[in-house]
């Protein structure tokens, strides 16, 4: 990592309520005009060939990725999925405790209806045990 501080964004994104960090970035990428995920987090320093894994890493990139694209610090903290404190193999998944192998972070599903809504990764859509979007019961 780059001890500079990244240039922020020129378009800044606002993220959804229950929108995944993934997600985020995406919609950020898209609208400055960038096509590959791994070479517009390049450009906040975060140096990855699977952005999807973003969310899971230590932590390491919250201050530079918020700077980056000119959001609060705690906005793309509580979207991260830091491990527990307590030890286990569980990561924190928006206030709560959630065992790792709940969440997928490879597959991408999503509902049609809520989509269409509005255009934003869900977070709910990476559990594994729900196997149906809780907004539109698809």
């Amino acid at each position: 990592m780059n001890n500079d501080s990244p240039r922020p964004l020129f378009t800044v994104v606002a993220p959804h309520d229950g929108e995944t960090l993934l997600s985020v970035i995406s919609r950020s990428a898209e609208a400055n005009v960038h096509v590959r995920l791994s070479a517009f987090l390049r450009l906040a320093y975060i140096d990855t060939k699977k952005p999807a894994f973003v969310p899971f890493t230590r932590g390491q990139q919250i201050q530079p990725l918020a700077q980056y694209m000119g959001l609060a610090t705690d906005a793309v903290t509580k979207r991260m999925h830091l491990p527990s404190d307590d030890g286990s193999a569980s990561v924190e998944w928006y206030g709560t405790s959630l065992p790792r192998r709940f969440i997928d972070a490879e597959t991408y599903r999503f509902a049609p209806e809520s989509l269409s809504k509005a255009s934003y990764q869900r977070a709910q859509w990476m559990l594994r045990p729900l196997s149906f979007c809780a907004e539109s019961m698809e």
